[in-house]
C-alpha cells in the first residue's frame, strides 16, 4: 500500500512540475511579443483634457497562441505619470500573426505643466515629449490568469504621427 501511495504522489508531483514548466515556457515565449502603435487620432483638446485614440498592435513571432483578456497601462510623459489606460478588449493572438487592440488615452495636460522640468527638457516642443507606456497584458492559460509586463516608448510625434 505504501508503494501505491508513493507512486500516486510521484505522479501528482510530476504533473504539477510539468504544468509549472509549461506555464514558464509559455511566459518566456510571451515576452517575445512585439508592440507598436498605429492609427493615431486626436479626439479632443482643451486646457484640462486631451483625448486621443490609437491602436496598439501586438506582433506574435512565436508558435504560441495567446488569448488576451485586456490591458492595464500607465502612461508617462518625460517620466511623469499622466494617465492610465484600461482595456477589456478580448483578442486571440495566433502564432506568427498580429493583433490590433483599440486604446483611448485621456490625460490632463496640466500634469505636464506642473512638472516644468519635464516640459523644459523638450524645449517646450510637444513633439519631443517622450511617452512611455508601461503595461500589463492580461492573459489566461488553462484558467490561470497571468500578467505579462511590457514597455513601449515613443515621442509624441511618433505616437500621434
Amino acid at each position: 500500500m505504501n508503494i501505491r501511495k508513493a507512486l500516486i504522489w510521484t505522479g501528482a508531483i510530476s504533473v504539477a512540475v510539468g504544468i509549472g514548466l509549461w506555464i514558464k515556457y509559455q511566459l518566456e515565449l510571451s515576452y517575445k511579443l512585439v508592440y507598436n502603435t498605429i492609427n493615431p487620432r486626436i479626439k479632443k483638446v482643451t486646457p484640462k483634457e486631451v483625448i486621443a485614440e490609437f491602436d496598439m498592435t501586438i506582433d506574435n513571432p512565436t508558435e504560441l497562441n495567446v488569448g488576451i483578456n485586456g490591458m492595464d497601462i500607465d502612461v508617462y510623459a518625460n517620466g511623469v505619470k499622466v494617465s492610465n489606460i484600461f482595456s477589456q478588449v478580448k483578442v486571440q493572438l495566433e502564432p506568427k500573426k498580429m493583433a490590433t487592440i483599440p486604446l483611448r488615452l485621456t490625460l490632463n495636460p496640466q500634469l505636464l505643466l506642473q512638472n516644468t522640468t519635464a516640459l523644459l527638457s523638450t524645449g517646450l516642443n510637444i513633439d519631443n515629449v517622450i511617452l512611455t507606456l508601461r503595461g500589463k497584458l492580461k492573459i489566461r492559460k488553462f484558467g490561470v490568469p497571468l500578467s505579462i509586463p511590457f514597455i513601449y516608448t515613443a515621442t509624441y510625434k511618433e505616437l500621434m504621427g
